[in-house]
């Protein structure tokens, strides 16, 4: 849903949403009533198997991504403790930001 409304360049808000507990309704608009009834379907459907399909040795695919990672966190954290200004202006709980 949120895809086609790039593609047909129709915009999508989510200002003026009906609140429940501090966050969006269940149904607030299309695409959480969307979302819900897959939720509600992925729920009600017990013992399906949801195996992902793999390719490749996977031990040596995590090792590949570790060693990889392992050399950006490094250069990224290597300063982590110089933190000068924080922007609280737009952040979000529900979003981990």
């Amino acid at each position: 849903m949120l895809a086609g409304c790039l593609k047909n360049g129709t915009s999508y808000t989510e200002d003026n949403l009906p609140m429940v507990y501090g966050r969006e309704a269940f149904r607030a608009n299309a695409f959480y009533s969307e979302l819900g009834d897959w939720e509600l379907e992925f729920v009600n459907t017990p013992h399906k198997v949801r195996m992902p399909v793999t390719e490749g040795d996977e031990v040596e695919i995590v090792k590949a991504l570790y060693s990889k990672y392992l050399k950006l966190a490094e250069v990224y954290y290597q300063n982590s403790g110089e933190v000068d200004y924080i922007d609280r202006k737009n952040t979000f709980e529900n979003l981990g930001e």
